[in-house]
């Protein structure tokens, strides 16, 4: 056990309990278990330790009720959250299934849910069937009735069309902020971004921005992060991020994503299965306008 808020307590209670269990002989009584499991400890949790051990206190008697104290003071479950971070953003990469598998079951162990909480899942429609038996104490309860009416939850704020041509006032929904800011459906037309054999995702390149661009965005990724369309990622690869001007004044956020794209498996589009870049030269001699 080192500085406290470090390191989980459960790694010094269980491998103390493995020790005690492989050589009983050697902990006859509760006291010597205690004392055992102090030994192990270091920094402040020594410290901690070493003076209920000598005021005698009532949490030394036995091992059980010493692991318990020593958790509210030092645990904080920030192991289990890391371990639960960890497996949402976890990925098999260009690792086998046995490695991704055995990475998988471990973090989930640390989690304490494992396979009671594995839900049945319809990969087709990209559904949960079914949840886990150990999740019904996780879940959020089940939404209200269809007759409620929740104004805050339901209220649609209207599209301002002030700046938007008339001819594309029935295009409302493209520009509204609240669609916008949440993902689309699953549709049959979805596309998988595939790289080419034999490559992996490149590490962008840092930008320098400067103190107005920084500040907008940490902005930026925390409307994200709220919105819910991005999420913490520890991967190596990244794409450079950084700002271009707009004319009022503002800042665009762009994402450089050249270095993926040059890697990227190129598709034909499901309706015709020619490329974009194909159709367009096909149109190199004909004129396009646009009122936007």
């Amino acid at each position: 056990m080192h500085e406290p808020n470090q390191s989980s307590t459960a790694d010094v209670g269980e491998l103390c309990d493995f020790i005690q269990r492989l050589s009983p002989g050697h902990f006859p009584t509760e006291r010597a278990k205690v004392a055992y499991i102090i030994t192990r400890l270091t920094g402040k949790a020594l410290d901690w330790a070493t003076a209920l051990w000598s005021h005698r206190n009532p949490d030394c008697l036995t091992s059980e009720r010493f692991m318990d104290a020593l958790k509210r003071v030092f645990d904080d479950g920030l192991t289990q959250r890391q371990a639960s971070s960890r497996l949402l953003s976890l990925t098999q990469g260009q690792r086998s299934v046995v490695d991704y598998a055995i990475e998988f079951r471990t973090l989930a162990a640390e989690t304490g849910w494992e396979g009671e909480a594995l839900p049945s899942f319809n990969w087709a429609s990209s559904t949960v069937t079914q949840w886990g038996l150990a999740c019904k104490d996780h879940l959020s309860p089940d939404p209200p009735a269809t007759n409620s009416v929740i104004v805050a939850d339901t209220a649609i704020v209207p599209t301002d069309l002030t700046r938007v041509p008339a001819a594309y006032h029935d295009l409302s929904a493209v520009f509204s902020k609240d669609q916008a800011a949440s993902l689309p459906p699953h549709r049959s037309y979805d596309l998988a971004i595939d790289l080419l054999p034999g490559t992996a995702p490149p590490q962008g390149r840092l930008y320098s921005l400067s103190i107005p661009e920084t500040k907008a965005m940490d902005a930026y990724i925390q409307e994200a992060l709220e919105n819910g369309l991005i999420r913490p990622s520890t991967s190596p690869a990244a794409a450079g991020f950084f700002f271009v001007g707009k004319k009022d004044g503002g800042l665009r956020p762009c994402i450089d994503y050249r270095g993926l794209n040059k890697i990227t498996l190129k598709k034909g589009y499901p309706g015709g299965g020619a490329l974009v870049s194909t159709e367009w030269t096909r149109r190199v001699s004909q004129e396009l306008f646009s009122n936007i």
